[in-house]
């Protein structure tokens, strides 16, 4: 993880109006790792910005968005915008030791403390004007629109992905071939957005995974189950017939790992 010292600076709050949007005369420029780069542009008559990255890998790359201001208290301001259907922050603004410190985070990425530093060379960042235009011709667009909007496919897809990581696990080490589906017209797009849908539908071969490789002889005992059934429901329930296992899970179900394990070692 790469970190940057940082060191204090201000906000400038003189603002011009551009393009109708009131915002500051100038912006803050920051240097991330390798290419990234940040452009901070307050508004003038809310607690709020105009944010763009720059550099990185990802579908934020050069969109400039309207981010809003969370106090988070203790000194600490989250900017936070709406991507795939949540709120999330994509500066936070906060104070160690009397100097300000800036950290940008990219959704979904993974990457948390990506640390800022103040940038020297602006040459290539751009002017409040530019940054406003951008902004107002991607708002044109629909570009931060899609952007904000739940993609459930995708997200169903990545559910599926880990599910089917935990497959490979279970079946590795018990020496069989499992596939895991889940019941999607059971997952709402809320509990989509808020639960781990795929590490709660993986539970189940990931404890055959860690039986099989702790007690090796309870492979034979797996050897018939070549699928499982995941649904949301409102009962932790299991369920074994011929060769598929119905998992009956549910958000506040306490030890669920512990259940399937028991559930497992029981066959």
């Amino acid at each position: 993880m790469l970190k940057y010292c940082l060191s204090a600076f201000v906000f400038l709050s003189v603002s011009v109006a551009a393009y109708g949007l009131e915002v500051a005369d100038y912006p803050t420029y920051f240097n991330g790792p390798q290419q990234m780069r940040v452009t901070v542009l307050p508004l003038a008559n809310e607690p709020g910005v105009l944010i763009q990255i720059k550099g990185v890998n990802h579908p934020i790359d050069q969109v400039v968005f309207r981010a809003e201001m969370q106090d988070r208290g203790q000194g600490i301001e989250a900017y936070r915008i709406q991507y795939d259907g949540v709120m999330r922050a994509l500066l936070l603004k906060g104070n160690r030791w009397g100097s300000d410190y800036y950290q940008a985070f990219l959704p979904e990425s993974g990457r948390d403390d990506i640390y800022l530093e103040a940038a020297e060379n602006t040459a290539e960042f751009p002017d409040a004007a530019a940054l406003v235009d951008r902004y107002e011709s991607q708002q044109a667009d629909g570009v931060q629109d899609s952007l904000a909007r739940f993609n459930r496919e995708k997200n169903e897809g990545i559910a599926q992905a880990l599910v089917e990581e935990y497959d490979a696990e279970a079946n590795g080490s018990c020496g069989q071939n499992v596939v895991t589906s889940i019941d999607w017209q059971q997952v709402d797009d809320e509990q989509l957005q808020s639960l781990n849908v795929g590490a709660y539908c993986g539970q189940v071969a990931d404890e055959m995974a860690r039986i099989c490789d702790r007690m090796p002889e309870f492979s034979s005992d797996f050897s018939d189950v070549t699928s499982i059934q995941c649904h949301f429901g409102d009962e932790l329930k299991l369920r074994k017939q011929d060769g598929t296992i119905r998992f009956y899970t549910t958000r506040d179900a306490p030890n669920q790992a512990e259940f399937i394990s028991s559930f497992l070692r029981n066959f």
